[in-house]
């Protein structure tokens, strides 16, 4: 879904990884077939409704918490990423009461990109993948943070019978 804008080779050569954070909150969260499909002896979780977020005490030199999948010389060891994996450098946020899809200023190779780029991977195909993964997992929603770049507003979140959902933009 990524492949016009991220190559394996971009991936490999990036020297700081997207599976370091300053914000030990910031780790994945996986959805519960991907918990049951990527769970390891040794890693541990927060559970979180129906979602697992990733935990891990492990820092590098930069005192940033390393991902508990990354081979630092080799990268990811899973074949199959979790959701936010999969679409990183793309977050799904919330931004003034809005739902959005919006870019990390992070990553490199992506920010080397011109803006139509990006902005065409969003609408060719990720934004319908995005939409049903909320909606069946509004949890994957995050607040907004890290100067991202907001692409797409989706939806909105409203709160029914005291829960957040999610509800598509028409």
């Amino acid at each position: 879904m990524l492949k016009n804008l991220l190559s394996p080779e971009d991936c490999s050569k990036c020297p700081d990884k997207c599976c370091k954070f300053t914000d030990p909150s910031h780790l994945p969260i996986l959805t519960e077939t991907e918990f049951e499909t990527i769970r390891k002896d040794g890693i541990t979780y927060n559970r979180k409704g129906n979602l697992f977020q990733l935990k891990s005490s492990d820092k590098n030199s930069e005192g940033k918490t390393v991902c508990p999948f990354l081979i630092e010389d080799k990268g990811c060891e899973l074949k199959h990423h979790p959701f936010e994996c999969a679409i990183w450098p793309f977050y799904v946020m919330r931004f003034a009461g809005k739902v959005v899809i919006a870019v990390s200023p992070n990553c490199p190779a992506v920010n080397r990109k011109c803006f139509e780029d990006i902005q065409k991977t969003v609408n060719d195909g990720l934004s319908d993948c995005i939409l049903g993964m909320i909606k069946e997992y509004p949890g994957l929603i995050e607040d907004y943070y890290d100067n991202a770049v907001i692409i797409k507003v989706i939806g909105e979140e409203t709160v029914t019978e005291g829960k957040k959902i999610f509800l598509p933009k028409e």
